[in-house]
């Protein structure tokens, strides 16, 4: 399973249970697929509600956070908490409004409000990806799942290892590959030992 954090951002101009039916709508879609286990965050629609999250939410253990841009959002409330988790890969999901039955297009402008915080994000140093939802669109599962796994996998090299031996045995050096750049690159470490080492070790392996 796939551990995310997910929120809805809003503003508390808009009508209080408009963050959370949208929000809700994402997350049920996210459900369907099979992949996920969810820690849900309170929504943020203002500086108050975002302090809030931020004492209220642990990042340990998560794969990614996804934070769901359900109408015109307050960043007094949702920059803090984005920097607060920036060890999280984030993804930006803003929300299209859907046609109701009078032909009207409800709209609470998700759209014109996820924009506005992403130059502070990249400013910050934030790791994130931003899918836009066009309106009467089905949520995107299928690029948000693909995002997930790729958060999923680098969360989970950052604990393993590569074991290397026999560097530069018989003279070999054409068996060395740049350990420095695998630990820039992946996060993963390099720990050498020597053949004698796996040998004494062999009789003990049942």
């Amino acid at each position: 399973k796939i551990v995310a954090g997910i929120v809805g951002f809003g503003y508390e101009g808009y009508s209080h249970d408009c963050v959370d039916k949208i929000t809700t709508r994402v997350l049920k879609d996210l459900e369907g697929t099979g992949v996920f286990t969810f820690r849900k965050i309170p929504k943020i629609q203002n500086y108050e509600q975002g302090q809030a999250a931020i004492e209220s939410f642990s990042s340990h253990g998560c794969d990614l956070l996804i934070a769901v841009v359900a109408s015109w959002l307050d960043a007094r409330g949702a920059i803090p908490f984005l920097i607060a988790n920036k060890s999280l890969p984030v993804l930006l999901y803003s929300t299209g409004g859907m046609t109701q039955k009078s032909g009207v297009l409800f709209s609470p402008a998700a759209g014109a409000g996820a924009p506005g915080i992403l130059e502070p994000m990249r400013t910050a140093g934030i790791k994130f990806e931003y899918i836009y939802e066009p309106p009467d669109c089905p949520t995107k599962k299928d690029e948000i799942v693909q995002f997930a796994r790729a958060a999923k996998a680098v969360n989970d090299l950052k604990t393993k290892r590569i074991g290397s031996m026999g560097f530069g045995d018989m003279g070999l050096y054409t068996t060395n590959f740049d350990n420095t750049t695998i630990r820039n690159l992946f996060g993963i470490v390099t720990e050498f030992f020597d053949m004698l080492e796996v040998e004494k070790r062999i009789p003990h392996l049942k």
